[in-house]
C-alpha cells in the first residue's frame, strides 16, 4: 500500500501528551527544528525482553492513488458509558474485523481524523476513533481523580454501547499507548493485539514538582486524570502484562528512543518495527504501519 502525504492534527486538545514530554525534557535534551519536536523520555529503570524481533524500515519512495474510504462514517455517534448517563463520541470508517482503534495521547478524534493512516486501515477494516470524557463532544469526565482502570472501564462501556463487537486491535501513541496496554492487561479477552507508537517509558521517580500538569485537579487537566501517579509513578514500578501480541514501532528520531524499549516487557509475544525518521512516519509511512497492523489480523 502506498504511503500518503497527508498531516495528522495537532490540535489544542494534545496538550496532555505534550505536556507529559515537555516534563521531561527538564531531564533530558530537545532537538529543537520548525516543528518544535520534544525528544527522549525521563529516566527510570527499564526492563528489556532480549528475544524481542527488531527491524529496520526505510521510507516508502513510491506512491498511487487509491479510493477515499473516509468519504463517510460507517458510525458516528455518542454513547453513554456509566450509570449517570455521561456520553463519550465516537466515529468508525471502513468495515471488516477486529476493528482497529486509535488511542491518541490528547485524548481528542481529531489528533487521527483523516490522517493517512486511518485511510490506509479503513480501506481493509474497521477502524476507530473516540474523545476521552472531557474532551468535547464528549461530556465532561467526574469532577474527581482518575486512574487507569476508569479510563479502560469507559472504553469497554463504550464498545459496548456502540456494539462494536471483540477481539480489537488497539493502537496508542503516545500517552495512549500506557492506555492501551492497560486496557490488554485488564480486558484481556477484549484484545487481539497492540501496537505501541513512540511512547515514552513511564517513570517511577517523577515527582509533582517535575510534572505539576499530571496532578488530577491542575488547572486544564480536563479529563481530570492522575497522570502522574496513577500512570507514571505506577506502571514505572510495576508494568502491566498481557498475553496479546505486541508490536513496539520506534522512529529513530522520535520522542522516546531507546527508552521505549520498556514496552517489550509488557507482552510475551513482542517485536519491535524500528522506522527511519521522526514522528512524522506517521504520515510519510503510514503504510508501512498499517500493514504490521493488517498482518497481525491474518489467520
Amino acid at each position: 500500500m502506498p504511503a500518503s502525504k497527508e498531516s495528522l492534527s495537532c490540535g489544542p486538545e494534545w496538550w496532555l501528551s505534550l505536556l507529559v514530554l515537555a516534563c521531561r525534557l527538564r531531564w533530558r535534551w530537545a532537538a529543537f527544528a520548525a516543528i518544535a519536536l520534544l525528544v527522549a523520555s525521563c529516566g527510570g529503570a527499564t526492563s528489556v525482553v532480549p528475544t524481542a524481533t527488531e527491524r529496520t524500515v526505510s521510507p516508502s519512495l513510491t506512491s498511487t492513488p487509491t479510493a477515499n474510504p473516509l468519504a463517510s462514517p460507517t458510525l458516528e455517534g455518542r454513547f453513554a458509558v456509566d450509570d449517570s448517563g455521561r456520553e463519550l463520541a465516537i466515529e468508525c470508517w471502513g468495515t471488516g474485523d477486529p476493528t482497529v482503534f486509535l488511542e491518541s495521547g490528547g485524548g481528542a478524534i481529531d489528533e487521527f481524523s483523516g490522517s493517512a493512516l486511518v485511510r490506509e486501515l479503513a480501506s481493509e477494516r474497521r477502524v476507530c476513533l473516540y474523545n476521552r470524557a472531557g474532551r468535547p463532544p464528549s461530556d465532561p469526565a467526574p469532577d474527581e481523580p482518575r486512574e487507569a482502570e476508569d479510563i479502560a472501564a469507559y472504553f469497554h462501556a463504550l464498545t459496548r454501547a456502540a456494539e462494536i463487537s471483540p477481539p480489537f486491535f488497539l493502537f496508542g501513541r503516545s500517552y495512549g499507548g500506557m492506555l492501551v496496554t492497560f486496557y490488554a492487561s485488564e480486558y484481556p479477552d477484549d484484545v487481539a493485539g497492540v501496537v505501541v507508537f513512540d511512547s515514552p517509558a513511564p517513570s517511577a521517580t517523577m515527582t509533582e514538582e517535575d510534572f505539576p500538569e499530571g496532578v488530577w485537579d491542575f488547572p486544564g487537566n480536563t479529563e481530570r486524570t492522575n497522570v502522574l501517579t496513577g500512570f507514571e509513578n505506577r506502571f514505572g514500578r510495576d508494568p502491566v502484562h498481557f498475553e496479546a501480541p505486541l508490536i513496539l514501532i520506534s522512529p529513530t528520531h522520535g520522542e522516546s528512543t531507546p527508552d521505549d524499549r520498556y514496552w517489550l516487557q509488557t507482552s510475551s509475544d513482542a517485536e519491535q518495527v524500528v522506522l527511519e525518521g521522526g514522528m512524522e512516519v506517521i504520515d510519510t509511512q503510514a503504510s508501512v504501519i498499517a500493514d504490521y497492523i493488517l498482518a497481525a489480523h491474518e489467520p
